[in-house]
């Protein structure tokens, strides 16, 4: 998202990331630290000498909301949080963009052999932090251990959920072209268990219809 940001070294997460506590997280947003707010993936959790392409950290929005008099989550785009963010971002003087619901910084590295170099911090608002603490969790990475990312465990738990139960509710098919340019065959109404990351699992009921103007494709 910024072309100059680079990979922040983990000797230096502690002190940047102190660094964004104090003027961005509390100075700006008036949230506690740790009690408002937790890294997510694998930030600050790498070993020395390794290196994270960014920092994720995950703010409670029903705070925010209280706080700053937001609307509710919609889980998609608020607009008030947006400006929040971005006036924050300007009063720290760093650079601000935005992707669906997630605010990113360009903020300065604080720490040793980084100096004038800058790291990409991703906001993550949620209204559950401990389903997207769940959900984003990674392991510590310990001397001759395999690390995983938390993302190589929500795959798993959504085949799992996928695989537990699908019921087709209609015997009416289309054939749907994949990611990858390959088509499969899919009935046009179901209903099974669905994983995320960020609110757990579901029980979803799905429906396709044949577009209304054209009546191709669904």
């Amino acid at each position: 998202m910024f072309p100059d940001c680079v990979p922040i070294r983990q000797e230096n997460v502690s002190a940047t990331l102190d660094d964004i506590y104090e003027r961005f997280i509390e100075g700006e947003l008036q949230l506690e630290p740790g009690a408002d707010t937790t890294t997510l993936g694998s930030t600050g959790k790498k070993l020395d000498g390794d290196t994270s392409n960014d920092l994720d950290i995950a703010l409670d929005y029903n705070k925010l909301q209280e706080i700053w008099d937001l609307p509710d989550w919609t889980g998609k785009r608020i607009a008030e949080w947006v400006d929040l963010a971005k006036d924050a971002a300007t009063n720290c003087h760093v650079k601000f963009n935005m992707a669906a619901t997630v605010c990113s910084l360009r903020w300065p590295i604080k720490g040793k052999g980084q100096r004038g170099k800058y790291v990409q911090v991703d906001l993550n608002p949620t209204p559950n932090m401990k389903m997207t603490s769940f959900g984003r969790f990674s392991q510590q990475a310990r001397d001759g251990e395999t690390f995983f990312k938390g993302t190589v465990r929500n795959i798993m738990l959504s085949i799992m959920a996928r695989c537990s139960y699908h019921k087709d509710l209609t015997d009416e098919t289309h054939i749907k072209v994949l990611s990858d340019g390959t088509e499969k065959e899919v009935h046009n109404e179901y209903e099974g268990w669905t994983y995320d990351g960020n609110s757990g699992l579901h029980l979803c009921h799905k429906k396709y219809e044949r577009y209304a103007k054209s009546g191709k494709g669904f």
